[in-house]
């Protein structure tokens, strides 16, 4: 099922994104996504953003 993100996914959706992008772009330093976990993870609930639930 696809559903509108709540605050209640923002962990996992964070990890996710960690995750997806230390593996996606090896070229960029894991350090540099690191520093903008919180960044990122403070503005995810102002985004449109659908997940999927199964």
């Amino acid at each position: 099922m696809i559903r509108k993100f709540e605050t209640k996914d923002l962990l996992q959706v964070m990890e996710i994104w960690l995750d997806t992008n230390t593996q996606a772009h090896d070229f960029i330093s894991e350090d540099y996504w690191k520093n903008n976990f919180d960044f990122v993870k403070s503005m995810l609930p102002d985004a449109d953003i659908y997940v999927y639930e199964t």
